[in-house]
């Protein structure tokens, strides 16, 4: 008789019909067939299909996660260093400016190095702050 294909080979020869970015690159897979690559980097489209894919690898977690990690990295460095400068005491600001100093690298890091936050102006901005106000912090201090 004829052999009925089981449902992982369904699966994997599926086209997707969502408009899924590729976890690495994202690029839109739509159109592709799940057991192919992705044809601007070449990472198999089943990577970014799977469940686990979905929820860790999208490009999406990744810029929120990093944006978190810029922005908070900014602000606690900025509230560290106006708290030491308001209370006018030699050591709480030679602490906070470390702090800040710590922070802005945390901030000028994630922005820097995320592979989806470099195509970004809005990163760089935050990156060229945080690096100005690093070097703003060392020689106030």
């Amino acid at each position: 008789g004829v052999r009925q294909p089981d449902v992982s080979e369904l699966r994997s020869h599926a086209v997707i019909t969502a408009d899924v970015p590729c976890v690495n690159c994202g690029y839109s897979l739509k159109g592709r067939r799940n057991h192919g690559r992705c044809p601007e980097c070449g990472k198999p489209v089943r990577s970014s299909t799977s469940p686990i894919g979905l929820y860790v690898g999208r490009p999406r977690w990744h810029d929120e996660l990093l944006w978190t990690v810029v922005v908070g990295g900014a602000s606690a460095a900025v509230v560290a260093l106006i708290i030491g400068w308001a209370l006018d005491d030699s050591v709480v600001l030679t602490i906070s400016v470390r702090f800040s100093q710590v922070a802005f690298v945390v901030a000028g890091l994630g922005a820097s190095f995320s592979r989806y936050l470099r195509r970004s102006r809005i990163a760089w901005v935050a990156t060229g702050v945080a690096v100005v106000t690093g070097a703003a912090a060392s020689l106030a201090a």
